[in-house]
């Protein structure tokens, strides 16, 4: 797993891709941001990807989940989230956890073609 993927609104006149700090539990997706930012009012059809490139070795991969974004707010979940061990890269106080549930997940693994040097 890696520690940052970037979520996408489905339906905006604005698209936008923003990179969050996420973790898996069990098949959903859960950010978290900072209260008032652009990944925390994300309610409603999303896309989120996640990749990884070796350049050097022409390597990589790629997924990307289709689903439906909602707030956590539960508190006994919240609470149970809080003492999850996650780095956090984005800037402010992440306080707002947000649910991805997967309606659609696809991939891709990038290999080198024979011949490429």
């Amino acid at each position: 797993m890696h520690d940052v993927g970037r979520v996408a609104p489905a339906m905006t006149r604005e698209p936008f891709v923003l990179p969050v700090d996420y973790l898996m539990d069990g098949t959903d997706v859960l950010y978290r941001s900072a209260v008032g930012s652009r990944p925390a009012t994300l309610v409603g059809r999303v896309a989120f990807e996640v990749d990884e490139l070796i350049r050097i070795a022409r390597l990589g991969w790629s997924v990307l989940v289709i689903g439906d974004a909602e707030p956590v707010i539960d508190p006994a979940h919240t609470s149970r989230l809080a003492t999850a061990e996650m780095r956090t890269w984005s800037e402010g106080v992440p306080e707002v956890w947000t649910r991805i549930r997967p309606r659609e997940v696809t991939g891709r693994r990038l290999r080198p073609r024979m011949g490429d040097a």
